[in-house]
């Protein structure tokens, strides 16, 4: 499902939390940005390219935007007034998710 971030900005993040107002059963695409949004870095991603998807997200009204950087087995967390990179066994936690909390490491098991 895509998000309808802004007028200029459509994205597909790799997962995201929205609300219920946003969804609608008849759109293969939601408006507004997600929540919380997470993008899985892949080699073809650029600094520059990410940077700009991150902007918009928060920019757009996302609350937190997790990058996840696969070869360094770590996480960047941004929110609109800080960033954070988490690895190994520190614990990723967001608001958004109360319940959640798990070691950076956690993610990277079968890989």
């Amino acid at each position: 499902m895509g998000a309808e971030v802004s007028k200029h900005d459509t994205f597909v993040p790799d997962v995201c939390v929205i609300s219920r107002k946003q969804l609608s059963s008849e759109d293969r695409i939601f408006r507004g940005a997600p929540e919380l949004a997470i993008k899985v870095v892949s080699p073809s991603d650029t600094a520059k390219h990410l940077k700009i998807k991150v902007d918009a997200y928060l920019a757009n009204g996302s609350r937190t935007v997790w990058v996840v950087f696969p070869d360094a087995r770590s996480v960047m967390v941004y929110t609109s007034d800080s960033v954070r990179e988490l690895k190994a066994d520190q614990n990723i936690e967001d608001p958004l998710l109360p319940a959640f909390s798990t070691p950076v490491s956690v993610f990277f098991e079968l890989t």
